[in-house]
């Protein structure tokens, strides 16, 4: 798999992408640190400069100038992830089902991603 990193303005500082060859986001970082995660995430991908798909960049862009169901546009995918099962992936999953404008707590968040456990028989 090959991953193309790319920083993107936002209003709210840089954001990182990282993207694979079908245009779909492998992860986000704002800031520092991207290319550190992606390598823990796909240890076997290989990582390149390069810039982000239109469709994320127009994406990301409608969304910033306030289009909050632009996000809903953006192809992403955690498949292959070598945390698959880990908390962040959880975390990243449960995010993807909150629906645009709601706001949910901290706490409910890491409850939505905590594993679920099996019932007793």
């Amino acid at each position: 798999m090959i991953l193309t990193l790319s920083t993107l303005p936002a209003p709210i500082g840089p954001l990182a992408i990282a993207c694979d060859a079908d245009g779909r986001v492998r992860g986000v970082s704002f800031g520092e640190g991207l290319e550190r995660s992606m390598r823990r995430t796909w240890p076997g991908a290989e990582l390149a400069e390069g810039e982000a798909p239109e469709a994320v960049r127009a994406g990301l862009g409608a969304y910033f100038a306030g289009e909050r169901a632009a996000l809903t546009r953006i192809g992403w995918s955690l498949d292959g992830a070598a945390a698959g099962d880990g908390f962040q992936v959880r975390v990243w999953r449960a995010l993807a089902e909150i629906p645009v404008g709601t706001t949910i707590s901290y706490g409910e968040m890491a409850n939505r991603a905590r594993p679920r456990r099996r019932a007793w028989r």
